[in-house]
């Protein structure tokens, strides 16, 4: 009587055909990551060069001594009105929102804010100092 051996080379050709779909499938998926990887790597060198070239790189300015709040006031005292894009670039290449990861949000909170204050008028994108300002002398606290 002999051992009876059963035949199990197609079991095996299976699970290797599956192997190496799964093997195409991961080069296919490391792929796309490596490709995803170098547009967020040129994303991120253009989003660099885009903030450096505004001149809010905190290790290469150090921080304004006036608070922003006085900038903006002396920033619309020279003007008759701005853009909240212009006075943001303008802050910025002043140093001020330079660890604010949303300038733009920071420097619209603080409008708000002024407007409730009746420092200024916000008419959509257009900021205005208010009038009773203008006529105003700028007095800076000593403190």
């Amino acid at each position: 009587m002999g051992i009876y051996k059963r035949d199990i080379r197609a079991d095996i050709k299976e699970r290797l055909a599956d192997a190496y779909n799964q093997r195409k499938a991961a080069v296919a998926t490391v792929a796309a990551l490596n490709n995803r990887i170098e547009m967020l790597e040129g994303i991120m060198a253009a989003e660099n060069a885009r903030y450096h070239a505004n001149g809010a790189d905190p290790e290469r300015r150090p921080l304004p001594e006036t608070p922003l709040l006085q900038f903006v006031l002396d920033w619309l005292g020279e003007r008759e009105s701005s853009t909240k894009d212009d006075l943001r670039d303008a802050a910025m290449t002043a140093g001020y929102l330079a660890d604010s990861n949303f300038p733009g949000r920071s420097l619209h909170a603080l409008l708000v804010n002024m407007s409730r204050r009746d420092q200024v008028d916000l008419d959509g994108e257009i900021v205005k100092l208010r009038k009773n300002l203008l006529t105003e002398p700028k007095t800076r606290s000593a403190g």
